[in-house]
């Protein structure tokens, strides 16, 4: 009862254009009724040149039920937004309008910048690559990234602000720039 489901190895590619995808979970019995559910899948948007960036905006609302996701990264899904000859480079969106963002083992974002927007909490705690980091959300946020991480401007936010709940940044190699 998701409200958009990609799986088995579904893959969404752009080199010059946005991605942009709006899912609400259903209201069906039971339990997962996500608003945008990746499953072993890959959404991957890179700009094709200098002057071309391919960003990707994912909102996700969740339906009835325990256990329903904003936007739900499960089973090695990848998210892949990047154009480094950019000198902002792309950005991915992450907008839990309501619910949570959530990444189970071996998914992974790959990303020049991220923007984390809405009411949920963001637990991203896999093996992730984010250069720039910003958000405006209203719960708790984790993040582990592989690499060096600067908290700055990302798809018009500046900044990272939780609505006086936690943020945990952990940064396996590299720095933590504020």
């Amino acid at each position: 009862n998701s409200g958009i489901e990609m799986s088995s190895n579904g893959v969404i590619s752009s080199t010059a254009g946005d991605i942009s995808l709006s899912g609400t979970g259903g209201n069906g019995a039971g339990n997962l009724n996500h608003g945008i559910s990746i499953d072993a899948a890959t959404i991957t948007a890179t700009g094709a040149s200098s002057t071309t960036v391919a960003d990707v905006h994912l909102t996700g609302t969740r339906g009835s039920g325990t256990n329903s996701d904003a936007i739900l990264l499960s089973n090695s899904s990848r998210l892949i937004v990047q154009n480094s000859s950019f000198p902002n480079g792309a950005a991915l969106t992450l907008d839990s309008a309501l619910g949570d963002v959530t990444e189970t083992t071996g998914a992974t974002v790959t990303a020049d910048n991220l923007q984390a927007l809405g009411p949920g909490d963001f637990s991203l705690t896999q093996r992730n690559d984010v250069k720039t980091l910003a958000g405006s959300i209203r719960g708790t946020f984790d993040l582990t990234n592989v690499d060096s991480l600067v908290i700055g401007t990302a798809g018009g936010t500046s900044g990272l602000r939780t609505g006086q709940h936690d943020a945990r940044l952990t940064v396996q190699s590299g720095t933590l720039t504020i």
